[in-house]
Order: C-alpha cells, then structure tokens, then sequence
C-alpha cells in the first residue's frame, strides 16, 4: 500500500513531481518512473520504499533531477540512468542502494551533483582501486560529489586528479579509504571543501594540498596519517576549517600558519590530543631550535573569530599582539605552558564573549575592564600567581609604590569632595526610591530586556510570539518549568523554555542553564538564541525542533542507530572536548530533541555540573528514577526518608517494645550498600551520564522502559537484558525492528545484540568498570558500518 496513488503515471504531460518533505510511506509506485514528459522527480525526506526501475534512463529521456534522499529505496543504481542524457542532479543520499556506482554516469556530460553518500554502495572486487572515479572524469561540469557513509574499502586512484575542474565539494568520509591521498589531488583547483575524516589513510600529506588554494574546508581527523605537519598547508589562504585531529602526527606546527590573514572560523590544528612527543611537542634534532609558542605575527589575524588552542604544550608569554585580532570571539589557550601576565591589549577586545586561559603558569593581575568584567573563576582556574577581584577567586593585589602615592592623592581629593557627594547621593537615594515606587504599578509587558540593540527578545515579543502562552503552543513540561512553540513576526519559529519561578530551585536552574549553554557549542546540542530575565520571569529561547524528542519517535524504527551515536558524540563533546569536563546529570528520551533532518540534540541542562578541576561535583537536584545510576537512585530514596522523618518523626515499634527512629533504620541499611556510587553529599561524575546513556541504549532497542510495571524487586530492565541477551535476545528487540520474516533477520538480531553488549558495559554498577563516551562512539560507529557491509552482502 503507497500513499502516492499509481493513478498519477496518467498526468501524460506531468513536468515536474514534488512530494518532498512530507510523512509518505509505502511501496513508491513504478508508474512515476514511466512518464516521459517528467523533467524532476523530488521526493526527499520521506518513508518511501522501493527500486529504481532498470530501465528508468529510457522511460525518462527529459529528467534533469531526480531526488529521493532520506527515504527506503533499496536495490541498485541501473546503468540505463545513463540514457537520461539530460540529467544534472542525482541525490540519493541516506538510502538502502547496494551494488557498485555505475560506469555508465560518466556519459551524464551535464551532471552536477551526485550525493550517493549513506548508502551500501562497494567496490568493484576485481580491483582495490575505487575505479568509479575514472568513469566520472568524463563529467566535466561536476561540482558536488558526496558520497561519504559508504564500505568503499579500497584505495583512491590517480585518476581522482582528472575529475571536472569545476569541483568544489569531495565528500568521502568514512568510506573505509586506505592508503594514501594521490598526489594527484593538487589538479582539483577549484575545491573549496574537501572531507576524507574517519578513515584508514595511512600515507603523508601529499606536497601538492598547497595548489588547492581556494580550499576552505580540509578534515583530515581520524586517520593515522603519520609524520609532521606539512608547511604546504600555510599556502591556503582561504582556510577556515582544517581538522588534523587523532591522527599520528608528531614534532612541531610550522609557523608559517601565524601569515594566514583569512582564517575565519576554526583554528583546529593544534588541538592534536594524539602528539606523539613530550614537552613542548620537539622530538626532531632538526627542529630543536624551534620553540612552541603562540606566533608573534599572529596578530595579522584580523578577521579571526575563533582561535583554539587548548590542550597542547604552548609555552612561553601571552604576546600583546594577541590584542590585534579586533573580531575575536571565543579564545581558549586552556591546558598549556604559558607564563606571564595577560596583556592589557586583550581590554579592547569588545566583540570577546569567552576566554579560557586555565590551567597555564600566569602571574600578575587580571584586567577588569572591557570584556574581562564578564568573565568568571572558570576562565582563569590553575595559573601560578594570579591576583584580581574577588569574584574570581583569586588574591588581591598588592598596591605598587606607585600605585600607594596615587591612593594618597585620590584620597585627599574624596574628602574635599566627600560631603558634596553625600548630599547627591542622599538625593539620588530619595529620586531612586520614587521611581521604583511608580515601576511597581507598570505593566510587566513594558519591562524590555537591556540588550535589544543586540537583537536580544523581549517579553512582550515571546507573548506575542506564543500567543499569551497558549495551552495550543505547549511543547513539553520539565521539572522547572514548561517549554512553548513561538513565532516571531519574520516567521522565525523559536522553543521558549520558561521557568515557573515559583519551584524551589527554579532560579539556580536558569542559571546553571544559561552558563552550561552560552559555553557549549556542539552539532548535537541544543542551539540557545538568546535569553529573557527580569524580577519575575526568566525564560531561554531555543532553537527550534520540528520532530520534537526521541520520546516521541520510540515507536518509529530506522532512526535510532544515527540518533544514539549523535547522543554519544554530544556526550563525548561534553565529556572531553570542552576545557572543563560537564556532567549533564539527567538523560532521557524527553530531553533528545530531533530537528528536520533527524539529528539528535541534547537538551535541558538545568540540573548539569562543571566539573572544574575536580573528576566528581556536588548536587542536591537528582536525575530521573530509573535512568539514574544506582549510587544517586540510593542517594535520592535516602533524602526522601530523612527528609520525611524530620517532618513527622516516623517512631515504630519492634518486638519487646523497643523504639526504633526511621533514621537508625536507613543509615542501618546504608551502611550495608558498600557498592554504593555516591554518598549522601549527592556526588556526580562523567561516569553518571554512560549510566543513564546505557539505559536509554535498552530502551531505545527494546522499546520498553526502565519504570515499566513488569519491573520490580530485583528484575529491572538492565536485569531483564542481561538474562535474555545469550539465549532470547529476540524476545528484548523491539518488534518493529526485527521481523521473522526479515531476510536479513540474523544481521539485525547480531546488530543489536552488539548494541544490548554495549550498553551493558556502560551501565555497570561499578563505575570504574564503565567505558568512556570517546569509546562508546567508536564502538557504535564500528558497529553501524559492519551492519551495512553485512546487509550489503546479502
């Protein structure tokens, strides 16, 4: 049964069919493929099954576009495509086609864009070389070629070198590439965007990367390219992205990257956490005279936005010149040898919203003006001898000589002026008084936000955009609060988290909030647009998801592996890619949010810890029962006892008439869970987030969750897996995703068994026995392209 109606291969002169981004499923009908005047078929963003018919280039001699990404299709890609002489776009993106490319799309002289990427799509077996390519070269006007997400296993060929000059964009990450980049790669002129991440490239960066000169994208991440880092790489100018990061790289940056005036967006190259070499990173006696520090023509930077080089060996001062780069937003020199003080010149830095220079040996005072009044502890935690205001933790100063024979003039000069002074604040006492008394009778709709020239939303614009905050808007409630659509008056479509303030807690929850969110930035979390506060109303306004939470899609199969290892990457992110190790503290279904395209989002960070320089924090505000880790889970029944029993003084009695108080009974009973996690000081750590991403792991797959009513006393849903994973692990799948009539039954049930394993390990009981989130990545993602090969072969 298909929601498209096979009556519609009767439309004879039909040019043009879009039924895309709709909630289609079904068997797509062959009648479509079969009406000759068509010129573009768009049916993307779907649930449509089928094939392609093997004769579709005959029956559609006019097509120009055919795009059926993010759908079901199966099958192969015919060779008489070929004979659809006038096709120039061909996206078949995220599908389930199998086979071999055909070497007949190199006849598609006009063709612009193949998207082929997140499909099954192999190798021809009787050679290494991916040999598709040379068949493309004679595509002369080519531009996109993405085909990433696909078990290629097999070496790129020279012939990547005759591709079309006018290619901007080579996407082929994580296709399983072996070997070497050719050398070849330098005649692509015109690439502006090249990704080979996640791969097994093993060979050099080849000398020519340097006549890519309009290249702005480079990912190189995840190989095991070995050697140094070339110095052809300084010859892009236009770079703006380039991720060298968990490769084999060794001895020094060249620094020749201080000259690159266009850097725009990312300064990833440093953060190589896989260096090979100690100290300052110099291994090589040619390069023993060659110093790691910050680039003194660094300052040429003016158009920098981001410049991160945390988690190296940098030594040596902070340069002045660093306070020439005037579009400076975020700076993080965090987990470094630098020494110093910080330079004055980084005052005038208006447009810096985030600074992290911990864990480094600087000395002397921290700047309190210009951008530094915003800054707090956390930006300056570890260094050797710093001094400044209070709120940073931090000694004060110690006055100068100088600075003394000045406080002397300053203070003579306030008491000639002292008693001037008192009489004007005496005044503006009394006219401040006054206006606040008439304040109190104005309307709240009129309490506008401070930054609207910074494009910052009022209240009175979220109550025009929810309507009044209607019921009809209301997306979801949280444990502080409720959570509206709202749309601006451009359209703009926004999710408005606002906290009920009358809840214990509320106001620390928007707090922790906006802090955890205005630091983070990650693909898979939950984007903040802006924020609205005042005595009473707060509110943080998200970025929208249309699919709404995972909690939602439980019952929709197909998702799930791409939505869980976007958790795992968020999680991973938060664990150790930010400077400071954060703890979300509660995951669930509810709080994974879905946008249009299906990526996962983790939302809700209103109870989550900075871990600081500590590996564990406190917290009074305890996840959700069942997702919780057994230690907070004990912790949490605990509080509620004590809690209780200091409001009502529980006393009862035992045989022979002796009193016992219910707090004997629970730190009785206490005392005998020696494998609790925690204690009553309710301590969290990375390791509470692998729980509780574990246990979404069984719910996701089993559909079942961990409060279901079948679990109680010792049998809960971590138990109920384990028991059946060895013998009837069919009997934990969730039913729509394996079927017995599946012909590829047996590679799903290994999938998730794979999976039900991983997330064992992650919820085990002793939380030194659980694997890191940088683990549980690779392991999904391991787990995904052996489902693929596997389905392939079948």
């Amino acid at each position: 049964m298909s929601a498209i109606p096979p009556d519609i291969g009767n439309l004879y002169n039909l040019k043009q069919l879009g039924l895309g981004f709709n909630s289609l499923r079904g068997v797509t009908p062959e009648t479509i493929f079969n009406i000759t005047t068509i010129r573009d078929i768009y049916l993307q963003d779907n649930h449509l099954l089928g094939t392609l018919p093997s004769r579709i280039g005959l029956w559609l001699p006019n097509l120009e576009t055919i795009s059926l990404g993010h759908n079901y299709f199966n099958g192969i890609l015919p060779d008489s495509i070929s004979n659809a002489s006038r096709i120039s776009k061909i996206q078949l993106q995220f599908n389930h086609f199998s086979g071999t490319i055909p070497k007949s799309l190199g006849n598609l002289e006009l063709l612009d864009r193949l998207s082929l990427a997140s499909n099954n799509f192999t190798k021809e077996s009787s050679s290494m070389e991916l040999s598709f390519f040379t068949t493309l070269t004679n595509c002369r006007r080519l531009r996109i070629l993405w085909i990433s997400y696909n078990p290629f296993n097999g070496f790129l060929p020279a012939s990547i070198g005759n591709l079309s000059n006018s290619i901007e964009s080579f996407d082929l990450g994580y296709c399983e590439i072996k070997g070497s980049i050719p050398n070849e790669i330098g005649s692509l002129s015109s690439l502006a965007h090249l990704n080979l991440q996640g791969n097994d490239l093993n060979g050099f960066i080849p000398p020519t990367i340097k006549e890519l000169w309009k290249l702005q994208v480079l990912q190189l991440d995840y190989n095991r390219i070995p050697g140094s880092i070339p110095r052809d790489l300084c010859y892009l100018r236009n770079m703006g992205r380039l991720d060298l990061s968990n490769n084999g790289f060794s001895n020094t940056v060249p620094r020749s990257f201080g000259v690159q005036l266009f850097l725009k967006f990312l300064i990833w190259l440093l953060t190589l956490r896989n260096w090979k070499s100690k100290g300052c990173g110099i291994n090589s006696s040619i390069e023993k005279s060659i110093s790691c520090v910050v680039p003194s023509t660094i300052g040429a930077l003016q158009y920098l936005s981001t410049l991160l080089l945390a988690d190296n060996k940098l030594q040596g001062p902070l340069l002045e010149s660093v306070g020439n780069l005037i579009s400076l937003e975020f700076l993080d020199l965090s987990h470094n040898c630098i020494s110093g003080t910080t330079p004055k010149s980084l005052e005038v830095l208006l447009h810096l919203k985030y600074l992290n220079v911990s864990f480094n040996k600087l000395r002397g005072e921290i700047p309190n003006v210009g951008p530094f009044a915003n800054f707090t502890y956390l930006s300056f935690m570890s260094n050797e001898d710093l001094c400044g205001a209070p709120r940073l933790h931090v000694p004060l100063c110690k006055p100068s000589a100088l600075q003394r024979s000045r406080k002397k003039r300053v203070l003579l000069v306030v008491y000639v002026l002292l008693a001037f002074v008192t009489t004007i604040l005496a005044l503006t006492l009394i006219f401040v008084l006054i206006r606040r008394q008439r304040r109190n009778n104005i309307l709240i709709e009129n309490d506008y936000s401070p930054a609207i020239a910074h494009g910052r939303i009022t209240y009175y614009e979220l109550r025009r955009a929810t309507h009044e905050f209607n019921e009809n808007n209301l997306l979801g409630r949280g444990s502080f609060g409720s959570v509206y659509k709202g749309i601006l008056t451009d359209g703009t479509q926004l999710a408005i988290k606002v906290f009920n303030l009358q809840l214990e807690g509320a106001f620390r929850s928007f707090d922790t909030e906006c802090e955890v969110l205005r630091n983070l930035q990650h693909r898979n979390l939950t984007k903040v647009i802006n924020s609205c506060s005042n005595l009473v109303f707060k509110a943080i306004v998200l970025e929208y998801m249309p699919n709404g939470s995972l909690e939602k899609w439980l019952y929709s199969p197909n998702y799930f592996l791409d939505i869980m290892i976007d958790v795992a990457l968020a999680l991973d992110y938060l664990h150790h890619g930010y400077s400071i190790p954060v703890v979300h503290c509660d995951l669930k279904p509810s709080n994974l949010l879905l946008d249009e395209h299906m990526v996962a989002h983790v939302s809700d960070f209103g109870i989550a810890k900075l871990l600081g320089e500590e590996s564990i924090a406190l917290t009074k505000t305890l996840a959700t029962l069942g997702y919780i880790a057994p230690g907070d889970a004990f912790n949490f029944l605990i509080c509620t006892y004590l809690h209780l029993d200091s409001l009502f003084h529980f006393d009862f009695f035992r045989g022979g008439g002796a009193r016992i108080n219910l707090t004997s009974v629970i730190i009785f009973q206490m005392n005998r869970m020696m494998d609790a996690e925690y204690g009553l000081e309710g301590l969290v750590s990375t390791m509470c987030d692998v729980y509780s991403y574990g246990i979404l792991l069984m719910e996701t797959f089993t559909r079942t969750k961990p409060c279901d009513e079948k679990f109680g006393g010792d049998l809960s849903l971590k138990q109920w897996v384990n028991d059946l994973l060895a013998n009837s692990i069919i009997q934990v799948i969730d039913a729509n995703l394996v079927r017995s009539e599946d012909a590829n039954l047996n590679v799903k049930v290994q999938c998730v068994s794979s999976i039900m394993e991983l997330a064992l390990k992650c919820s085990a009981e002793p939380p030194k026995e659980r694997i890191s989130t940088r683990d549980v990545v690779a392991a999904l993602q391991k787990i995904k392209l052996q489902f693929l090969a596997k389905c392939k072969r079948l």
